[in-house]
C-alpha cells in the first residue's frame, strides 16, 4: 500500500491489456480477499475510486465485446474481485472511523450490475 496504492492502480491500469488482463485480475483478487485487521485493509478501499472503477469497467466492456474463453475467463475473475471488494466495504464500512462512503459507488454499483 505503499505510495499511496500504486500497485493497485497499476494493476487495474493492466486490465486494458488482453495479454495481461487475466493475471492483473488473479492479483486483484488476491488482494481484495486479504483477510486481517480491519485497520490493514481498510487501504485496499483505493480500489473504489472513480479511476479504478472505471479502469474495470471499460476493461470489463472490452472484454464482453469478445466471445472466447479468455474473455469468459477474465469476467468471471473480474466479477469475483468485484464481489470481494463489496466484501470488503461491508466488512470496513461503519467499523473504521476512516472508511467513509465512497464517492465512486455509484459507478460500482452499475459495474457490479
Amino acid at each position: 500500500m505503499a505510495n499511496d496504492g500504486q500497485l493497485l492502480v497499476r494493476l487495474c491500469c493492466l486490465l486494458s491489456n488482453t495479454e495481461l488482463r487475466l493475471s492483473a485480475a488473479d492479483c486483484l483478487l488476491a488482494v481484495v480477499g486479504r483477510k486481517g485487521p480491519t485497520k490493514e485493509r481498510a487501504p485496499l478501499l483505493i480500489l473504489l475510486s472513480a479511476d479504478a472503477i472505471s479502469s474495470m469497467l471499460q476493461a470489463a466492456q472490452f472484454a464482453s465485446s469478445s466471445d472466447n474463453e479468455q474473455s469468459y475467463a477474465f469476467l468471471k475473475r473480474l466479477s469475483e474481485v468485484l464481489a470481494g471488494l463489496g466484501a470488503q466495504l461491508c466488512a470496513l464500512y461503519g467499523r473504521e472511523e476512516t472508511v467513509s462512503r465512497p464517492d465512486a459507488l455509484p459507478i460500482y454499483l452499475q459495474v457490479s450490475y
